[in-house]
């Protein structure tokens, strides 16, 4: 039923606080109410930032923007008036739960149905992170510094300004990053495996994607131009595998694949479907054939491997 909020610490004014003029609340925020819109508006003490907004006709809680400079829809409607920028985990009655915290000025959002923590958001720095069972804690930064804060957990695409853009599939609690140029990345945060995507794989497998990693992976993102492992269980080289994503500077991307010995590399255009092969010896390339392609899937086959 209907309850009554502590909405400032002790020792505050008793200035009328609905009087459209910003009110100091002692506990770290200020508030203003509107009496035409029927909402109140939360903003931190320290800075003068707009960070939450309640509109009292239809229970529906809001965040600010920084980077947009407009509000966000945080939750459905008919929730309570509960503050949710108090610190603790509130359920915002659209399959998430979400925190706050007023030291890192960030918000972390967790699945309702598992309570497993997957994305945060920085508003501060309009980053956005995510994390994964299996990633022992920490959370991984996926996009560029002074993004939109709006939301990344639904299926619409979202621009990370990093050259990706990234939807999520609530679900099958799936991640899915696009480069623009035809080629992407899946990560599935149940199982912890890494997915790439080809308009070729389609055309080979029935499907679009291809397990690139084992199971319980980190979710620290595997396109970020770093060595990762590599570890798709057909092929005989699995464990010894790493992968790299590379801009091949033609406006599409590339994936370097180095093989079990140091001579042996494996590169794939996904907007080409050609697959290349070629080896290295004192920091000179010895050799190069086109293993593939145009057109070829992104699974490395036994057909592929560069001749011993």
């Amino acid at each position: 039923g209907k309850k009554w909020q502590t909405l400032s610490a002790n020792g505050a004014s008793s200035s009328y606080i609905f009087d459209g003029a910003l009110h100091d609340l002692l506990n770290g925020w200020k508030y203003v109410y509107s009496n035409s819109a029927q909402a109140g508006n939360w903003a931190r003490t320290d800075t003068g930032t707009a960070r939450f907004g309640y509109n009292f006709t239809t229970g529906r809680w809001y965040e600010y923007d920084p980077y947009c400079t407009t509000w966000r829809l945080l939750t459905n409607g008919g929730r309570s008036g509960y503050f949710v920028g108090n610190g603790v985990l509130n359920d915002l009655g659209n399959g998430w739960k979400y925190v706050y915290g007023y030291a890192a000025d960030s918000g972390n959002w967790a699945r309702s149905d598992t309570s497993a923590a997957r994305f945060a958001y920085n508003y501060k720095t309009g980053q956005w992170f995510h994390t994964s069972p299996y990633s022992a804690g920490a959370w991984y930064r996926i996009s560029a510094n002074h993004v939109s804060a709006s939301f990344i957990g639904v299926w619409v695409w979202q621009d990370l300004g990093n050259g990706w853009r990234y939807r999520y599939d609530s679900s099958n609690d799936c991640g899915v990053w696009d480069d623009w140029h035809g080629g992407g990345v899946d990560y599935d945060y149940r199982n912890g495996a890494w997915f790439d995507w080809s308009q070729w794989n389609l055309q080979a497998f029935g499907n679009e994607w291809h397990q690139m990693t084992n199971t319980n992976t980190s979710a620290a993102f595997i396109a970020d131009g770093a060595w990762h492992p590599y570890a798709y269980i057909d092929d005989y080289h699995a464990t010894q595998f790493c992968f790299v994503a590379l801009d091949n500077g033609q406006g599409h991307r590339k994936w370097e694949y180095f093989g079990a010995r140091p001579w042996e590399y494996w590169s794939y255009d996904y907007l080409t479907g050609t697959f290349n092969a070629w080896k290295w010896a004192n920091n000179t390339l010895t050799w190069w054939e086109t293993l593939a392609g145009p057109g070829a899937p992104s699974e490395i086959s036994h057909e592929w491997v560069v001749p011993q």
